[in-house]
């Protein structure tokens, strides 16, 4: 799989529901990292690529808070990852602010931070 990633990944625990375009079924996931451009998830249901989706999310942000944000992209690509599970890589279609975005916005800023002076909750 080619690599078209222009910012850092970082871990971050929580969960997720996506919504289609034309659905307003959930579907659940699980989230495995997340970057200014977009975010990784583990699904039970294919999603497609190009696909619009919205994203609600709740983590755990870099104090230990629980913090919820809701965001729009298009899958990038997909992959079966184990049994009937799925991996999607959904690329964001929205800057990640802060004033649109404050948790999540919040969260990467710490993490580049983290990353830049060598922290070690990035290993």
């Amino acid at each position: 799989m080619e690599e078209h990633r222009t910012s850092s990944r970082y871990p971050i625990n929580g969960i997720a529901e996506v919504f289609r375009k034309r659905s307003k079924v959930p579907i659940k996931a699980i989230i495995q990292d997340v970057s200014k451009g977009g975010l990784a998830l583990h699904l039970d249901k294919i999603v497609n690529p190009n696909e619009e989706v919205t994203v609600s999310m709740k983590f755990e942000d870099h104090e230990g808070n629980v913090a919820e944000e809701r965001v729009r992209g298009k899958v990038a690509w997909k992959d079966h990852w184990e049994n009937r599970l799925y991996f999607v890589s959904v690329a964001f279609s929205q800057s990640i602010s802060q004033k649109e975005f404050p948790h999540l916005s919040a969260y990467l800023q710490f993490m580049e931070e983290e990353k830049a002076s060598g922290g070690a909750r990035l290993s």
